[in-house]
């Protein structure tokens, strides 16, 4: 196996740099299309590449592959950071089919969304069970995230705008920055919607593993008895995944120079990633569990 993934990561690693062979120009206009398509396989390869080279390295040592697999998993938004940071001190701040890769109507956008509609799906998924098995705290923490996950996914695409080829009600435009059928660019939510909503999402998911141990020190154990509290927030393979979404909320503030507005599309990409992983993460752990009674000692998961 950890011959397989280190001849799986070289390859990875070969053909991104075979596809970035002179690809790569500076400019500030762009249009996507599909001859730049090369750019998105080029960042896949390289974070499939760092993924699986970590995962044969933890998995050669400590001989654990689930382990090795879920540190591959944290490592690729940490490998996407340092090799943004990387690509921007070489290329600057707007190279073209960066732009054209994050920009309106692009693959990031759109992948961003689909992810989210996913998660959508498997939090009603863990909302019925949940509610099934009387795990009445996860059932609601997942009818919110349903909500949550589906509004944000409808936002990104500006539910389906440019899909479908509707007109911005006059209303909406006259107040909307990007003139688009959508609430976050709304002027007078953009202070809520672009600046405080990614902040609360990121510590929600960088700093989850702290609000789990404060909720069961604080809240009396007979209220919360048997209810997969931990489900309530990311693991730790899952929380990388809103750490770019918290460098670009914290350092736009103090150090937009170094960064343009569209930045915030890949860190929310990673972030919808974040979201699936907490519901994929779920779902085993919820169908394995007996049905919840506050009052009974049997009231936690089986060992199944």
């Amino acid at each position: 196996m950890t011959r397989l993934l280190g001849i799986l990561s070289v390859l990875c690693f070969a053909l991104a740099i075979w596809l970035s062979q002179g690809h790569f120009a500076s400019s500030q206009d762009a249009a996507w299309s599909f001859e730049d398509s090369w750019a998105f396989w080029f960042c896949v390869l390289l974070l499939a590449g760092g993924a699986f080279l970590l995962a044969g390295a933890i998995g050669m040592f400590s001989k654990s592959w689930r382990l090795a697999g879920k540190a591959a998993l944290a490592t690729i938004p940490l490998v996407a950071i340092v090799g943004l940071i990387l690509f921007k001190a070489q290329y600057g701040l707007r190279e073209i089919h960066y732009l054209t890769l994050i920009g309106e109507d692009g693959p990031v956008e759109y992948a961003t969304a689909i992810v989210l509609v996913l998660t959508a799906v498997l939090s009603i998924i863990n909302m019925r069970l949940a509610f099934k098995r009387r795990l009445l705290i996860v059932g609601a923490f997942f009818a919110a995230f349903f909500a949550v996950s589906l509004f944000i996914a409808l936002e990104e695409i500006s539910y389906g705008q440019r899909l479908l080829d509707f007109a911005t009600p006059a209303e909406i435009e006259a107040v909307n920055r990007q003139k688009e059928f959508n609430l976050h660019n709304i002027t007078d939510f953009e202070w809520f919607t672009l600046r405080m909503a990614p902040v609360i999402l990121a510590s929600y998911g960088i700093l989850g593993f702290l609000a789990h141990a404060l909720l069961v020190k604080l809240i009396p154990s007979r209220l919360i008895a048997g209810q997969q509290t931990d489900l309530l927030f990311p693991q730790w393979y899952a929380a990388s995944y809103f750490l770019p979404l918290g460098i670009y909320a914290c350092t736009i503030f103090y150090a937009g120079e170094n960064f343009v507005w569209q930045d915030q599309e890949p860190a929310e990409l990673f972030m919808s990633f974040g979201f699936l992983l907490i519901a994929v993460h779920a779902l085993p752990t919820i169908r394995r569990s007996v049905t919840c009674d506050p009052t009974s000692e049997q009231a936690r998961p089986s060992d199944a």
